[in-house]
């Protein structure tokens, strides 16, 4: 018609930026939480064995009071809401506080004899209309907020200035979001991208484990030193993560001594991977993964795969099964990484409950040897036409360790010997199959039982592999044609019709319409006219639609051109759709213009586009239009396999034999001294009948 983090197999610095930063929690949504008082502080979280360490972070709403603020959005590996309020609280007061409107952080002065023996107390402020907690250092910034809407919440827990791990705070301005993080490339990678540094906030050091939770209602965490209200919390829908941070002081009235715990007791993700099954012959293996566990809880796990051979270029990411025991298992085909041998290596992902994935320590190596190189393959019979004369052999499950240099299937009828014969070439499908669609009218129009003989050759040697056979009729030898006209062909009268009808055209669709702003001038007279001719007339329109909003407005455009030209409810519409800006959304775009069509009263659908636009074609390729959402016999497909073809040449083809339509020519000579025409054999008789 017209008109590679990879490479490590961590989350690495490109990933890193990657993230998602915090968004304001919304104070319209509410959702109950604990009168349990509480810490709310921030955690990083290794996301790989070796890899860069993504912080992970976020403060829940307080707990101080019945309801609390729900964050809008959480994003994957990054930081969770933490809403900040200060706007205006902390000024020229506080010898910490920024001149802007975030609180900050005491820069770290030089550490002193007396002050490496001193402990320090972490003061917690609260500020219930934005529903955001503050942690600071700094007695007189506790003070001067005070007076400015923040409830004084006492000492959050204690710390020593130089010892254990510095934690640092950033803020947000347009977001007004605190972030504390122990992670000091994130601190400094943040710093790029609109977080202002505010210096060491405190340390994380001591015996006191600072716990967090997660709410997936509210979509927040909630850090707490208090051993009974993580567990109180646990009852009332928080979900208990383990040790965040450690502190000095008193938990829960227990005499606790300066002895610092190690970070490394905090619960982290485990999984244990080990190799079964190995197969020799064929190179295949399993893979089991048990004692699996997440404080976050475990969603899905991954299982990335790939040969020392050529590098990473045969990466595979599995998702692993669970099984009946609770371990997970992945069943590995050579054939999958290019039939290479030596090592694999094996690693493991865990996908959280939360949406993060993160890579566990736990991986191994197994060496693959392949013994069998013969090839092997499974033949099949599909989509039999038994009204013309049509069936598909597929071919799958190929297994050729040497490489695929060509896969032929030798087709014959049995009624006379192989007089009939054919040598087909199969095509490679986007799914990894190969198919060669089979014509009787290339046999002689022979009927009854057909056989198949499939050989592949590789490395120069043919191999017979898979037979099979089928029984097939016809009922019809001529594919009824039609063609397509738009302004390009002019006036067509009476007599054009009558001309083309004694020809073998059947049908005409016409083009009426084009975005929102454009009608084909031609449009009356060549559906009248048809009409007058005897012949079958349906209408179509040049889509350019990129969103659902667009396509239902061209859609009601198109309708509204059908009705002024009088056309009925059961005319066979169509949606050409062949714009490169269309790709994007297609699938939802697509079901939002028939949606469209359907409530105005016009449900005779059909979508004409080109072959590499389907995910399911001859061609190899993957298009953007998945098929199975609109049935295969509701579209019109273009491919030209020749600059010309006759109808005799395309009936003896006949791609495209399961969809409704296939165009087959746009360089079609019809009419002496006209322009080129359109041609289409119409499979299912809806534009013709």
């Amino acid at each position: 018609m017209r008109s590679k983090c990879i490479k490590s197999l961590g989350l690495g610095a490109t990933c890193l930026l990657a993230m998602s930063v915090p968004v304001v929690a919304n104070a319209a949504e509410t959702s109950q939480s604990s009168a349990v008082s509480g810490t709310h502080v921030s955690t990083t979280q290794e996301t790989s064995s070796g890899g860069i360490k993504v912080t992970e972070s976020s403060t829940s709403s307080s707990i101080q009071t019945e309801t609390s603020t729900t964050a809008t959005e959480e994003p994957r590996i990054s930081f969770r809401s933490v809403p900040d309020a200060e706007e205006g609280a902390a000024t020229e007061e506080s010898s910490t506080t920024s001149s802007s409107t975030s609180t900050t952080a005491t820069q770290p002065e030089a550490t002193t004899v007396t002050q490496a023996t001193v402990e320090q107390a972490l003061y917690r402020l609260y500020q219930p209309d934005l529903r955001v907690h503050l942690y600071t250092k700094d007695a007189n910034e506790y003070a001067v907020l005070a007076g400015r809407g923040w409830r004084q919440e006492g000492e959050a827990w204690r710390f020593v200035s130089n010892q254990g791990e510095p934690v640092y705070r950033l803020y947000q301005p347009d977001l007004r979001v605190h972030l504390y993080t122990k992670d000091a490339n994130e601190y400094a990678v943040l710093a790029g991208r609109g977080w202002r540094q505010e210096g060491e906030a405190f340390r994380s050091h001591g015996n006191i484990p600072v716990y967090r939770l997660y709410h997936p209602g509210l979509r927040v965490h909630l850090y707490t030193k208090d051993a009974n209200e993580y567990t109180v919390l646990a009852g009332r829908g928080w979900r208990q993560e383990g040790v965040a941070f450690y502190g000095l002081g008193s938990a829960g009235g227990s005499n606790a001594s300066n002895t610092p715990a190690a970070p490394q007791d905090a619960k982290k993700p485990t999984g244990t991977v080990s190799i079964q099954n190995k197969n020799s012959q064929n190179g295949n293996f399993d893979i089991i993964v048990s004692n699996v566990d997440s404080p976050l809880g475990v969603s899905s796990v991954l299982v990335p795969v790939w040969s020392d051979e050529k590098d990473q270029d045969d990466l595979v990411w599995y998702e692993a099964a669970r099984q009946a025991d609770g371990s997970y298992k992945v069943s590995v085909q050579s054939k999958n990484h290019g039939y290479s041998t030596g090592t694999y290596q094996v690693h493991l992902y865990l996908v959280q409950k939360d949406g993060t994935k993160i890579g566990v320590s736990s991986s191994t190596t197994t060496t693959v040897e392949i013994k069998d190189t013969v090839p092997k393959a499974t033949v099949r019979i599909e989509n039999i036409d038994r009204t013309y004369g049509f069936f598909d052999v597929r071919i799958t499950d190929l297994y050729v360790p040497k490489g695929i240099e060509s896969i032929q299937a030798a087709v014959w009828a049995d009624v006379s010997g192989q007089n009939d014969i054919q040598h087909y070439e199969a095509t490679k499908q986007s799914d990894g199959s190969y198919l060669v669609p089979v014509r009787i009218s290339n046999h002689k129009y022979e009927q009854g039982n057909y056989r198949i003989s499939l050989s592949i050759t590789s490395q120069g040697q043919k191999h017979n592999v898979a037979q099979a056979n089928t029984s097939i009729s016809y009922t019809k030898t001529e594919i009824p044609r039609f063609i397509d006209v738009s302004s390009h062909n002019g006036t067509l009268s009476v007599a054009d019709y009558k001309t083309l009808a004694a020809n073998g055209i059947s049908g005409v669709v016409v083009k009426l319409s084009e975005a929102v702003s454009y009608l084909n001038p031609y449009a009356e007279g060549q559906v009248k006219n048809a009409l007058a001719a005897g012949l079958k007339v349906s209408v179509y329109h040049y889509s350019h639609f990129t969103s659902k909003e667009e396509a239902k407005a061209e859609a009601q455009y198109f309708v509204a051109a059908a009705k002024k030209l009088g056309l009925p409810t059961s005319t066979l519409m169509v949606n050409d759709i062949e714009e490169q800006a269309t790709r994007k959304n297609i699938n939802e775009n697509m079901k939002a213009w028939e949606e469209e069509m359907r409530r105005l009263g016009y449900s005779n659908l059909i979508h004409y586009t080109g072959a590499s636009w389907l995910d399911d074609n001859s061609l190899g390729v993957v298009g953007p239009i998945q098929t199975n959402q609109f049935g295969m016999t509701n579209f019109w497909v273009a491919q030209y396999p020749y600059s010309t073809m006759t109808p005799a040449q395309a009936m003896s083809m006949s791609l495209h034999a399961r969809t409704a339509a296939w165009q087959y020519t746009s360089k079609a000579t019809l009419l002496p001294g006209r322009s080129f025409f359109d041609v289409n054999l119409d499979y299912t008789n809806r534009f013709t009948k």
